[in-house]
């Protein structure tokens, strides 16, 4: 009886949260087509990434999520931030609320460098200007950081060459099990992971992009599909 009233107020907070965001990122939720639902399966990821690291204070776990808008649904499992969590949230002896802050502060830097203060559809444009130029799937994860180099952070102290190719031979790994056997379309997985984050295709304020990729019929298609996607956050 416990267990289902504790699911039944996790439920609830998820939903309550979910609209909360929609009224703080109206424009962004819509651009996204993201809905309650959508946002109500990110607060429920992000919970149990919340337990993992003994967080449970509703405002810190309101924080993972707004932080996860950012980095990605499945961010504590992203090779890119493995030190940076390291260094705030596995830090079981400090307080979550210290955690939260060491946490915020890397994300801040981390989002700096990789935007450098251009929009998401900046982004968009030079992505699917580098996926028009390189149209073969590289066949070594050093191949591919160089690939997509223009996509890739400032690295000066926020990113290493070896973490780059760790997380992009990951991502390659994501496509077959995925189902994405096209290298044109491996390729533009890998680099749109790049921005939103590790297993994107899992994150569920990402199912329109996935959809653009499921019903792409060449690369051409899919190239104008993503250019499509991303001008709406012009």
């Amino acid at each position: 009886m416990f267990r289902t009233l504790a699911q039944g107020a996790a439920e609830d907070w998820d939903r309550q949260t979910a609209e909360k965001l929609l009224e703080i990122y109206p424009a962004h939720m819509e651009a996204l087509g993201a809905t309650v639902a959508d946002l109500s399966g990110l607060c429920r990821t992000v919970r149990g990434h919340a337990l993992s690291y003994q967080i449970t204070e509703r405002r810190d776990v309101f924080k993972l999520v707004v932080i996860a808008l950012s980095l990605g649904a499945h961010f504590c499992h992203d090779p890119r931030f493995q030190e940076g969590i390291a260094r705030s949230l596995a830090r079981l002896s400090l307080p979550s609320g210290r955690r939260l802050t060491l946490l915020s502060t890397f994300a801040e830097a981390w989002l700096r460098s990789l935007w450098r203060g251009r929009t998401l559809s900046d982004f968009g444009a030079r992505l699917v200007a580098t996926l028009r130029h390189c149209t073969v799937m590289p066949d070594s994860p050093s191949a591919l950081t160089a690939a997509l180099r223009p996509l890739l952070p400032d690295e000066r102290g926020i990113l290493r060459v070896e973490q780059s190719e760790t997380f992009l031979a990951a991502c390659a790994d994501h496509t077959l099990a995925y189902g994405l056997p096209d290298p044109e379309l491996r390729l533009a997985y890998c680099a749109s992971a790049l921005a939103h984050g590790y297993s994107w295709f899992d994150d569920p304020l990402m199912r329109g992009l996935r959809s653009e990729f499921e019903a792409a019929r060449s690369a051409d298609d899919l190239h104008a599909r993503m250019a499509g996607f991303y001008a709406r956050f012009s």
